[in-house]
């Protein structure tokens, strides 16, 4: 996995870095792990889902999707995975 960015005051990583959305996704993701069913799930497009998952990447500096969901079981404790 590669290195994932700290937050900006170089603590411990907090799931505070995604949006309410964001976090919304990446829970169906957890559970779907397929772009189209999460959109069907959330009443989105799946272009949606697709720059949603994009962002998150991006804000840790990862590139593939699985590593920002080990990012939040990691950070589980500031997570609501329910």
């Amino acid at each position: 996995m590669q290195r994932i960015n700290k937050d900006r005051q170089g603590g411990n990583p907090g799931i505070q870095i995604f949006s309410k959305r964001q976090s919304d996704v990446i829970q169906c993701w957890g559970r779907l792990f397929d772009p189209e069913l999460i959109a069907q799930e959330m009443d989105i497009k799946v272009s949606t889902v697709q720059t949603h998952l994009r962002r998150m990447r991006k804000k840790l500096g990862v590139k593939k999707t699985v590593e920002v969901w080990e990012y939040v079981i990691h950070a589980g404790k500031n997570f609501n995975l329910d």
